[in-house]
């Protein structure tokens, strides 16, 4: 597959919006059903009247929701697509300053909530989605992304998406079961969407030796999963290539960041060819673990 940059971005945002769609206006068709079971269970009129203004509410803006949550990822892309950076993401935490009014309360509870979503994807979700960060920092020409500036990341979908129900005018019990349900019914089924837009980018030739192994950890019970490249039929994993790329065979103490970037030039293959991969590697030099 011969792509440009622009080319690649594009058919990322298509399949991107392609997943996401159908799996936002269905979440939002089980928050309704689900606040309207609760107002048939409600112990009282008055609260199952309540129920019944966020089940209206939310009917009402249900296309509008789901449309600007779908627009902010596309914002994302085109931003990407410019080298700008992508809106910082809240603070997922569950501490706060003393002296909080009660809508920061309510954010507060927010954030305990996505912050538990956003950690459960990435545990879940570790190995594609650090194969997404490196194969887009080729895209980026080189440029560092941080692990939330992730394109299709779980912060950057919880960002969009908190920012997409700001037009609601619910109560917070809703608005709590609204992202519960994104997080169950989206972030949940975001596994096969990162292996989607993995297998792009390999057919694309980008970074496509890129694979995982999980090494036992000298002195440790424990193993650690580390990238590496694929190896050569004589070799061990990724000597061959660390060797072309100038490098030690194995990596030196404190050289992580050379061996990372070491492993990536050897992996570029055809992208290189097409001037929109950048050189990530100048000649190291032998000291051990120092990088300019």
């Amino acid at each position: 597959m011969h792509l440009n940059q622009r080319q690649l971005i594009d058919q990322l945002h298509d399949q991107t919006i392609e997943f996401l769609e159908p799996l936002t206006r269905r979440l939002l068709e089980h928050v309704e059903e689900s606040l309207f079971t609760r107002a048939e269970r409600a112990p009282n009129n008055q609260v199952q009247a309540g129920y019944f203004d966020d089940l209206r509410d939310l009917r009402f803006h249900r296309d509008q929701v789901a449309a600007d949550f779908l627009r902010r990822i596309s914002d994302n892309f085109g931003r990407f697509s410019r080298r700008e950076r992508l809106p910082e993401s809240e603070p997922l935490s569950g501490s706060a300053p003393l002296g909080l009014s009660l809508v920061d309360d309510h954010s507060l509870n927010q954030n305990i909530a996505t912050s538990r979503m956003v950690q459960r994807v990435h545990g879940q979700c570790f190995q594609s989605l650090y194969a997404l960060h490196q194969r887009l920092s080729v895209l980026n020409q080189g440029h560092k992304i941080e692990e939330t500036e992730i394109l299709i990341g779980p912060e950057q979908l919880v960002q969009a998406f908190r920012g997409s129900l700001e037009v609601l005018n619910v109560s917070e019990e809703a608005q709590l079961l609204t992202l519960d349900a994104f997080g169950s019914e989206v972030l949940a089924a975001c596994a096969a969407l990162y292996d989607g837009c993995n297998r792009l980018l390999i057919e694309a030739d980008v970074l496509p030796n890129l694979r995982f192994d999980v090494r036992r950890v000298h002195g440790s019970s424990g193993s650690s999963q580390r990238p590496y490249d694929e190896p050569s039929a004589t070799e061990p994993h990724g000597r061959s290539d660390r060797l072309r790329a100038g490098l030690p065979a194995q990596p030196t103490p404190g050289g992580d960041r050379v061996g990372e970037l070491g492993d990536l030039q050897s992996l570029l293959g055809p992208a290189s060819e097409r001037g929109w991969a950048p050189s990530l590697v100048a000649s190291p030099k032998p000291s051990a673990g120092s990088v300019d």
